[in-house]
């Protein structure tokens, strides 16, 4: 069997990879992928889900599209576990992007293009540039939904890329399911895909496909009907993020945002660093390989496509009012099919100028990406047993409320016994005596400055008498609220 022009036992390294750090990451070193409040409300969120569909139970608000986290439902009652099932997810994602990958460098160019191109020079291409990567290679280890909408993103690419040059049905079926999946996986996606999108749009009405069309109607439909089916009242929510309200060509040149995240200070104006995403160490192999690319190779019809396609995007990037670098990551794949050209010119000039070193030098760049990877994931692990050791001191402390900010999400997927109150959500005007309070004040005073964090934990203090309980370590403070200072008595401000 042939994968995109390469047998598949030259693909299979690259795309065991992801699992086989999946399997270190959880069972030596115990990390289940929980990391930050993002992907926590992703393992709420799918837990809720299960009970909506087996007792319909609203599964409450949840702020990004579902499609990860309803895969992560029915993958729950696979493996008995909904948070191993959202990881496992990710993996496989990333695994399911190295053969994608491969499908769009055949549709750039035919074979005649690629004359050079042999199949282990493709397998360490895809096995370096993508499986390796070490920034894709943390979102396949974490819950969080980047990877899975990338995969489903070049699948989509690669049955526009079928369908564009020989139309059928189930190309374009194809391209609607996984651009739908895609799209309800992550909003933005949207832009990405907008210009695929129209063009096969484009072929499909210059060649009268009307009941093909009708199908790829059909599932964008479907797709927007379990939208609103899960959403519910909240299905049109995204259109109110701040993300889009906020977007402007100002944020371009911006380094100085405010927004519901706090004040954020960036070194680099949102345009550069957009444009600059990939020449960045994480992306070393496509570094690497950017001094040999031609530009004959960016001038096909589909390689301006997805030139255009990607600049689109980064654009829209460029426009939300802050700075993230989960949301560059569908750029990445792009760049390394229109690089391939490169790369093998790239092997071409080490084999004929450091033929002693032509298997050095890859085997130097696996080792440079792994302790780049390593050293990327270390936080992360280390965020982890954190948030567990917060867990752990709160379990004895037994039943009651907690008022506490950025790791309530963790905390409510670890099973502690106390009901919590985000100090982000409101202000809080009387604090329960005997209440306890979770807080790191130091570390939040300059991103959360005049913001409800801040201004709860500051009124706290000055209202109340505040009982240590424990130093939690890392700045964070556990307190107990005491009985209300006399001085403030009555004090509403």
């Amino acid at each position: 069997m042939a994968e995109g022009g390469i047998g598949s036992r030259h693909l299979l390294p690259a795309m065991l990879l992801p699992l086989a750090v999946l399997a270190a990451m959880r069972w030596i070193w115990g990390f289940d992928g929980l990391y930050g409040q993002d992907a926590h409300e992703y393992a709420r969120f799918a837990t809720a889900l299960q009970d909506w569909m087996t007792q319909g139970i609203s599964p409450g608000w949840h702020a990004w599209p579902v499609g990860f986290t309803l895969l992560g439902a029915l993958g729950g009652w696979i493996t008995g576990d909904v948070i191993l099932a959202l990881q496992l997810i990710a993996a496989l994602s990333l695994a399911a992007t190295v053969p994608a990958v491969s499908r769009i460098i055949d549709g750039l160019r035919s074979p005649s293009e690629l004359s050079d191109d042999r199949p282990a020079l493709r397998g360490l291409w895809l096995f370096l540039a993508i499986a390796a990567s070490p920034a894709l290679l943390q979102a396949g280890v974490l819950v969080m939904s980047d990877m899975t909408a990338i995969a489903f993103g070049c699948w989509a690419i690669v049955f526009q890329a079928g369908f564009t040059r020989r139309p059928s049905t189930s190309a374009l079926i194809g391209f609607a399911a996984t651009a739908v999946a895609a799209v309800g996986t992550r909003y933005g996606m949207a832009v990405l895909l907008l210009l695929p999108g129209l063009q096969v749009a484009a072929v499909a009405l210059r060649h009268r496909a009307w009941a093909e069309f009708g199908g790829a109607v059909t599932i964008l439909a479907a797709g927007v009907a379990l939208h609103t089916a899960v959403k519910q009242a909240e299905a049109g929510d995204l259109f109110e993020h701040y993300s889009l309200t906020l977007w402007s060509v100002s944020n371009w040149f911006t380094r100085d945002v405010s927004t519901a995240d706090g004040i954020q200070h960036y070194p680099l104006p949102t345009l550069i660093y957009v444009v600059t995403a990939l020449a960045r160490p994480s992306h070393l192999p496509l570094l690497l390989v950017l001094p040999f690319l031609r530009l004959r190779d960016l001038c096909g019809r589909q390689a301006l496509l997805l030139s255009a396609a990607g600049g689109l995007y980064a654009l829209f990037l460029a426009g939300i009012p802050f700075q993230n670098p989960r949301f560059q990551l569908p750029l990445h794949p792009l760049a390394a099919s229109l690089l391939y050209p490169a790369w093998l010119r790239a092997a071409g000039w080490t084999h004929r100028r450091l033929r002693p070193l032509v298997l050095t030098v890859p085997v130097l760049l696996l080792a440079v990406q792994m302790a780049q990877a390593g050293r990327g994931l270390t936080p992360l692990i280390d965020r982890n047993r954190f948030e567990r050791h917060l867990a752990d001191l709160l379990r004895p402390l037994g039943p009651g409320l907690l008022y506490t900010f950025d790791v309530d999400p963790a905390l409510g997927n670890r099973s502690i016994p106390q009901q919590m109150i985000n100090l982000w959500s409101r202000r809080i005007e009387d604090f329960e005596p005997g209440a306890l309070i979770l807080f790191a004040p130091d570390a939040m005073a300059t991103q959360w400055a005049g913001r409800n964090p801040m201004l709860n934990w500051q009124r706290a203090e000055r209202t109340h008498v505040l009982e240590p309980v424990a130093d939690a370590g890392r700045g964070w403070r556990l307190v107990r609220v005491g009985p209300p200072r006399p001085d403030t008595a009555g004090d509403g401000g």
